[in-house]
């Protein structure tokens, strides 16, 4: 793949684009350098990724059979349907019947809707879910010196919102603990 991404010109990849097609064309080409038992490893300039114990001319035939048709398929089957088991019964029944190429469109563009409009409520629900978890933990665990950075690292990873919300919560317990062993 790096090797084309260097070699092709930049409109193969967009002219036409077709992910199916650049797949083919990608495992055809390999199978090219297969036959010439070689296949340059790409940061190592001496490297050669073809071992001669490979049953070269058996890959390299099955390589060269694949076609856009078969590999449509094979994207469909594996990987497409397998995503739909993961949408609304609704959205998932319409590849039920993909007989047609605007059926299969339809019921892709049903799945990319679909997520487009989950993505932001699940977002939201991570959120929710992150700040209810932060200030039960604030408030049952004592935070230590060694705790502290801990919770930094973890809450960056998932974002800057819940890094900045422990941050506060963390301040406010600070502040009514404070206040509470003032009144004492």
């Amino acid at each position: 793949m790096l090797w084309a991404y260097e070699l092709k010109p930049r409109i193969w990849w967009t002219d036409d684009f077709s992910l199916v097609r650049i797949c083919v064309e990608l495992l055809h080409d390999l199978a090219v350098w297969l036959t010439e038992a070689r296949c340059p490893h790409y940061f190592i300039t001496i490297g050669n990724l073809v071992d001669s114990s490979f049953k070269l001319e058996m890959i390299r035939n099955r390589m060269i059979s694949i076609s856009k048709s078969w590999l449509s398929s094979w994207f469909l089957n594996n990987y497409i349907r397998k995503c739909s088991q993961l949408c609304p019964h609704n959205i998932s029944q319409l590849f039920d019947d993909v007989s047609t190429t605007m059926k299969l469109q339809n019921a892709v563009l049903a799945i990319v809707d679909w997520r487009q409009n989950t993505t932001q409520r699940d977002i939201v629900k991570v959120l929710h879910y992150v700040t209810y978890y932060i200030i039960v933990l604030v408030s049952k665990q004592s935070l230590t010196p060694h705790s502290v950075p801990c919770w930094y690292t973890v809450l960056q990873r998932i974002g800057r919102i819940s890094h900045d919300y422990f941050v506060s919560i963390r301040l406010l317990f600070f502040i009514l603990l404070t206040e509470h062993q003032e009144l004492v």
